[in-house]
């Protein structure tokens, strides 16, 4: 899992700078050339790992997964998740536009975004190890106590 998660938060660390870059160099006519790394990534992944048809049933497990989705505990940490990913998601969306207000190029503002994803990477890969290893909450806590500064 931690390999999954760290490699998606690499990506998504990289892929505002890579794209700034290529429109830099090209203009917006070329960004299409970054699908095919992920469409054909998509296409080996599904081979390889591709569910075998099933007969699907439902059973009262299935019911008991949807009680404890609907659970206040689950409801809570849902609320956060949706609160993080839209500071994250603000903070994406405007660092570009603020590099820019005050004279960064486009390079300038897709390395800000990527140092920004960056450290959010280097943080999952730390506080995880961590948390691993020791108490949990506290990494939890302090998280959410850095993602506001």
């Amino acid at each position: 899992m931690a390999i999954f998660l760290t490699g998606g938060a690499l990506g998504a660390a990289l892929g505002p700078i890579t794209v700034a870059a290529l429109v830099e160099a090209t203009g917006m006519r070329a960004t299409w050339l970054l699908l095919a790394p992920g469409l054909l990534l998509s296409v080996l992944l599904y081979l390889r790992f591709a569910p075998r048809p099933a007969n699907p049933r439902r059973t009262e497990g299935s019911l008991d997964l949807l009680a404890a989705i609907s659970s206040g505990p689950a409801l809570a940490l849902a609320a956060v998740f949706f609160l993080r990913g839209a500071a994250e998601t603000g903070i994406m969306t405007f660092l570009p536009i603020l590099v820019e207000e005050k004279g960064g190029s486009l390079i300038a503002a897709g390395a800000a975004v990527s140092v920004f994803k960056l450290s959010g990477a280097a943080g999952n890969i730390l506080a995880g190890s961590q948390s691993d290893r020791r108490n949990w909450k506290p990494f939890v806590v302090l998280s959410f106590l850095l993602a506001v500064v």
